[in-house]
């Protein structure tokens, strides 16, 4: 479309000339943190990815970018001196910086851009920057009456289904992550008591049902269930996911992903960030994925999705998920409310990733929609689904054992939580409409089981707001901060 200028206006700047103004304002930003956590992110990370780097003109980007972090970095000589020799497309041999390898497979291709300017905005876009200077991307419907945000199905692998410790050796294991060796755990699902899935089978064509699960040892995923580790992980997940790029935050904002800046949120805060940098999920076929970046200096927190992450493709399929957009309801983390919070988020994330990963119909317009977000009536919510009572807390994470009672503690949890869930408004009215929460899944029927050949669960349905907005996928960007609840945020 031609563009017209009116008289006496000044000539349109060119491409160039913005991008040049774009670098030098984001150069001088990043320059007050020239040896930010960028550099312990991603550095270490070489060892694992020395692979051939490409065709000849993105090596020659990705020299560009390095030299440009190494000057930016201040990198000591010794560190610029590391060279690694990799194959060019016609097969010859030549040289990349150890950051140069970083960049390019790491990261994804540089831009090509002979003078330089386009590299240094891929790299400074990929610099952590202030949490009041990124978004969130949710995905609504068109009316916007739901936030979501995409949820990968690693992470739901990760940290939905109730998992086992994998004895190594009878020791934890010592694995390499970036900044050196951790003592790792091993995990893998239990023994499965449902009889659906509560996330994909597959990733790709690779199946993942006996993908063994790694964290740090010294912050166990399984034993006290009390503990909202994994809750407090998932929501971190979240927001790093959804983030339009890495970020820096101080423990005060960061806290506030659980509620309130309290001493113990930012406990949660340091927790959830070692568990989340150490997560990697082993596949079925010997492939690993790495699911985070959480680094820290003492007083902040750099928070990153994993680089792979793009969203698309098969090995990055996602679902959608509220989890985000959850509050606490006013409690303020005392007296144990937060591990129940932590709970309740876990119970509902899991019931969404249920509903997100049942199979699709595979005809009409929207026939790769999952069934149980494919409104029954448009503009309506989603069919029925039965979850049994013991399937509601194996999708939560919890290991509840096929052959618990009514009457256990397992039955007793189930009891507690499903009242909390009624208490914040996810039960649908008797006399019928939405339920109260106006979130992603809502109860229709409790079902106590005391007839015959009736089993006590939950009748649950994807409210219609999911539904539309899997249908309409809107992608819109809020203030990071503002999400966060940080007061004075724009939005």
């Amino acid at each position: 479309m031609a563009r017209h200028k009116a008289a006496g206006s000044s000539p349109s700047r060119s491409p160039r000339e913005i991008a040049h103004d774009r670098n030098v304002a984001a150069e001088q930003a990043a320059a007050t943190d020239p040896k930010g956590f960028e550099r312990a992110a991603l550095l270490p990370e070489t060892v694992h990815f020395l692979r051939s780097v490409g065709k000849a003109p993105e090596l020659a980007a990705a020299q560009g970018a390095a030299e440009y972090l190494e000057r930016l970095w201040e990198l000591p000589e010794d560190r610029r001196a590391l060279r690694w020799l990799v194959r060019d497309e016609d097969g010859s041999i030549d040289e990349v910086s150890e950051l140069g390898v970083v960049l390019s497979k790491l990261l994804g291709p540089v831009p090509v851009d002979a003078d330089g300017l386009s590299a240094r905005a891929w790299v400074v876009a990929r610099m952590g920057q202030p949490v009041a200077r990124r978004h969130v991307v949710t995905v609504t419907d068109r009316s916007e009456r739901v936030r979501t945000v995409r949820q990968p199905a690693v992470v739901s692998l990760a940290l939905l289904p109730p998992l086992e410790a994998v004895a190594v050796d009878g020791e934890p294991m010592a694995s390499t992550i970036a900044g050196g060796a951790v003592a790792k755990r091993r995990y893998r699902r239990r023994a499965d008591v449902l009889p659906f899935p509560g996330g994909p089978l597959t990733l790709g064509d690779v199946p993942v049902q006996d993908a063994i699960v790694e964290a740090v040892a010294n912050l166990p995923l399984t034993g006290d269930e009390r503990s909202p580790l994994r809750g407090d992980t998932l929501r971190m997940a979240a927001f790093g996911y959804a983030a339009s790029g890495p970020l820096k935050m101080d423990y005060a904002d960061a806290a506030r992903l659980y509620g309130a800046d309290t001493p113990a949120n930012r406990v949660r805060v340091r927790n959830a960030a070692t568990v989340f940098d150490s997560l990697s999920i082993t596949l079925d076929n010997g492939g690993w994925i790495n699911l985070g970046i959480a680094k820290s200096d003492g007083e902040r927190l750099y928070l990153a999705r994993p680089p792979w992450w793009t969203g698309k493709g098969e090995m990055a399929a996602w679902r959608l998920t509220g989890e985000l957009f959850r509050t606490a309801r006013g409690r303020r983390g005392a007296g144990g409310a937060e591990v129940m919070d932590a709970a309740l988020w876990r119970t509902l994330a899991g019931l969404e990733s249920f509903l997100g990963w049942t199979s699709s119909a595979g005809r009409g317009k929207r026939g790769r929609l999952p069934k149980a977000v494919r409104p029954v009536q448009p503009g309506g919510p989603g069919p029925l689904q039965f979850v049994p009572w013991r399937g509601v807390l194996a999708l939560a994470g919890e290991p509840v054992p096929p052959d618990a009672g009514p009457r256990s503690k397992w039955g007793r949890t189930y009891r507690r939580r499903v009242a909390a869930l009624v208490n914040w408004g996810y039960q649908v009215p008797l006399r019928g409409g939405a339920a109260p929460a106006g979130d992603t899944v809502e109860i229709v029927e409790i079902v106590d089981g005391r007839g015959r050949g009736s089993s006590a669960g939950l009748r649950v349905r994807a409210t219609a707001r999911l539904c539309a907005a899997y249908a309409d996928q809107v992608y819109t960007r809020l203030p990071a901060a503002r999400v966060l609840g940080i007061e004075g945020a724009e939005g």
